[in-house]
């Protein structure tokens, strides 16, 4: 492989990454700095979305929940270039919907793309907590109040008439037996 060389240097919170592959002689130290000079000089890192942008939302449980990067997406741009128009495709991380999600839980990813050309993926996560649904919750529904008031008063009306269907039966009841006591007696 002849002389291989992998160094990394850092500057302004920046942090390049240099590799030389089978040079022919000395100079790769030199080759090296004027990798990382010409680097650092001609090329620029911005902050393209900062870490806690919201980039999308979902619904969980009919309640919208901010989609949140993880970590900022820098763009490394050459000086005095026109800026690369990235696009951002959010994929979630399960096809069935969620019931409930945590704070901070990762539920979906993003992918930065250059023309159809994926150059990252980060995580996105949830903006805030939803529990899932309960009992109680959903007995403070008035949708489903209204229900359970209509079917407990269904049931009570059902239970009326036959309570006075039953009089009814046991009256007649009586009067049949004292019919046939009068007669054969």
């Amino acid at each position: 492989a002849q002389n291989c060389q992998v160094a990394s240097v850092s500057k302004d919170g920046r942090q390049l990454v240099g590799v030389i592959l089978k040079s022919p002689g000395s100079e790769i130290y030199t080759d090296m700095q004027k990798m990382f000079d010409y680097g650092l000089t001609q090329f620029n890192s911005t902050i393209f979305k900062p870490k806690g942008a919201v980039i999308a939302s979902i619904m969980v449980n009919n309640e919208p929940v901010d989609l949140i990067l993880d970590r900022p997406i820098y763009i490394a741009q050459k000086l005095n270039e026109p800026q690369t128009a990235l696009k951002l495709r959010v994929s979630p991380l399960s096809t069935s919907n969620l019931d409930s999600v945590k704070e901070g839980q990762v539920v979906a990813q993003v992918e930065v793309l250059d023309g159809e050309t994926r150059l990252n993926t980060v995580p996105l996560k949830s903006s805030r907590e939803v529990k899932p649904e309960t009992i109680a919750s959903l007995l403070g529904s008035s949708h489903l109040a209204w229900m359970i008031g209509s079917i407990i008063g269904g049931f009570a009306l059902i239970m009326i008439i036959k309570r006075n269907n039953a009089r009814d039966w046991n009256r007649q009841a009586r009067r049949l037996r004292r019919r046939n006591h009068r007669r054969y007696n």
